[in-house]
């Protein structure tokens, strides 16, 4: 049929330019992670069979994320755009804005190991600026202070807050 007869059809009967968006549960068969798509296979409904889908928007720096071999997502496409994955009941790996700054720390175990150091730093300051030395040199056993130079800064503990990135949580 010639293109513009088409068009004039759907013109006439009100669906031209329409997209018609499509949703259905599949299982994921394979991973391409180089081209940031993988093989699913539709599960249920009228039609079923394999087809290629999206991990992510583009080939970009954006969430990438890689769902579990035979785990079960939901796909969403279109007429007009190519199927992603819109969710994801289990997870591989997720990577955020390429990677470059590679895992999410454990805020909660990270935060106490940094409070560990900045006690024992301060504690070692304290015990620095009040430690005496006894002298051999004089009579009677004197003290004399180790430096003329106090240290007179103080550490102040790292709050969650200081160290989380808010929009992630784990």
């Amino acid at each position: 049929m010639d293109r513009a007869i088409g068009i004039a059809i759907s013109q006439l009967a009100g669906t031209h330019n329409q997209d018609n968006v499509f949703i259905f549960d599949a299982v994921v068969n394979s991973i391409d992670k180089p081209n940031r798509m993988c093989n699913v296979t539709k599960v249920g409904g009228v039609t079923s069979g394999q087809l290629d889908v999206r991990l992510m928007a583009s080939k970009d720096d954006g969430c990438y994320v890689i769902p579990t071999i035979d785990s079960n997502v939901i796909v969403i496409g279109s007429n007009n755009v190519t199927p992603f994955i819109a969710q994801f009941s289990e997870v591989d790996s997720i990577e955020w804005l390429g990677g470059e700054n590679d895992g999410v720390p454990l805020v909660k175990p990270l935060l106490e190991k940094i409070n560990n150091l900045e006690n024992l730093l301060n504690d070692l300051i304290s015990k620095f600026n009040t430690h005496t030395h006894t002298s051999a040199c004089t009579a009677g056993g004197a003290t004399t202070l180790p430096t003329t130079t106090l240290e007179t800064d103080v550490i102040t503990p790292t709050q969650q807050s200081d160290i989380e990135h808010t929009k992630i949580k784990q």
